[in-house]
């Protein structure tokens, strides 16, 4: 910030913001059965002992992945075949295919202990060009997606990171952790304490409550709610009306195409070129407590 008193006013309402996001995620944890009582912090390790592997010639319709505490990894097959193995210190997991839907769930005793606790890990291989619809939901764990460019994902997690390199469409949601999406037609994302990092989408649809918004390339259309953290916006070329809220955080756009800007901050600094346009398109870029520049 550009005023020593709005700088120290953001970092108060920052810190405040985070201390009750912390304090709810805690409380959640604790009254439910799935009681975590550390983050991983390197005490917790990934188990290398395989315990199920199993190829299937058919194509599935769906494949749904549920799990308590597991990295999941889903990878190119290289062929027409679908591989699963799941790596796990005891037998706690269930395959089942029924209607040519593949269920996978992974099951954790209740109380871990992070100190001689193993998380499971997931490799599923998928032909390439998979066109149906994966669903994961997991409690804990990092989750990594390679490149499926027809493939629809709908991935919901309660703690750890999520990683894309390419898809259809994502419906992403996560508690606690990061999201990080290289490529995708079509997003949504929805988190509660962590970053959002994008390299390039057509459409996306963001909400966030704690943590910075950055994004290389949005070719069409930009929908942004987010409570606490910085927004930095590479190039944005949208051809339908978007906009961008911000309530605490400063808000950056270093390109955009030739569209009417309606941009406003209650508390901060706001640079842009107000010009006179001919386009019938909208950008509503609203901030209640930090700075806000476009370059256009």
């Amino acid at each position: 910030m550009k005023k020593n008193n709005t700088a120290a006013i953001i970092m108060i309402v920052v810190l405040s913001l985070l201390i009750v996001l912390i304090v709810a995620f805690l409380v959640k944890f604790i009254n439910t059965d799935f009681k975590i009582t550390s983050f991983r912090f390197n005490i917790s390790s990934v188990s290398n002992k395989l315990q199920f592997s199993k190829t299937y010639s058919e194509s599935f319709e769906k494949i749904n992945v549920n799990g308590d505490a597991i990295d999941i990894y889903i990878k190119d097959s290289n062929d027409a075949n679908t591989y699963l193995k799941i790596y796990s210190s005891k037998k706690k997991y269930k395959v089942d295919t029924i209607n040519n839907e593949l269920y996978i769930n992974e099951y954790s005793k209740n109380n871990i202990n992070f100190f001689n606790f193993k998380v499971s890990k997931l490799e599923l291989y998928v032909p390439k060009d998979y066109n149906k619809n994966i669903n994961i939901d997991t409690k804990y764990g990092d989750i990594r997606i390679e490149n499926f460019n027809d493939a629809k994902f709908d991935v919901k997690s309660k703690a750890g990171d999520i990683k894309v390199n390419s898809a259809k469409e994502l419906n992403l949601s996560n508690n606690f952790g990061d999201i990080k999406v290289v490529n995708s037609k079509v997003l949504k994302a929805q988190n509660s304490a962590g970053d959002i990092k994008i390299s390039r989408v057509d459409s996306a649809q963001i909400k966030n409550s704690a943590g910075d918004i950055k994004i290389n390339l949005i070719n069409k259309y930009i929908n942004i709610k987010n409570s606490a953290g910085d927004i930095d916006i590479n190039n944005l070329n949208v051809a339908k009306n978007s906009k961008i809220i911000n309530k605490c955080g400063d808000i950056k756009i270093n390109n955009v195409n030739d569209v009417f800007i309606d941009a406003k901050t209650e508390v901060g600094d706001l640079d842009y070129n107000n010009k006179r346009t001919n386009s019938t398109l909208t950008l509503i870029v609203k901030n209640k407590l930090g700075d806000i520049e476009i370059n256009n």
